[in-house]
């Protein structure tokens, strides 16, 4: 994913949260790019549990809802 879609789609829908899915490795400075560009959450494949990343999404969900509600 090129570094400007993720500017897109942050500032098309402020009340998404976009979360990272990636097999691509470096020394974490992508994984901190991609958060400070706005990403809710980077995670390195293979994902170790699909609970843990269910969990991640309900989280990111709950804060969208938060954020329209409140």
């Amino acid at each position: 994913m090129r570094r400007d879609k993720i500017k897109i789609l942050a500032i098309d829908d402020e009340a998404s949260n976009v979360i990272i899915v990636t097999a691509f490795k470096d020394s974490g400075e992508t994984k901190a790019r991609l958060l400070d560009e706005g990403a809710y959450a980077y995670v390195e494949k293979s994902v170790a549990s699909l609970k843990e990343l269910e969990k991640l999404v309900e989280k990111a969900d709950n804060s969208v809802e938060e954020d329209i509600v409140g």
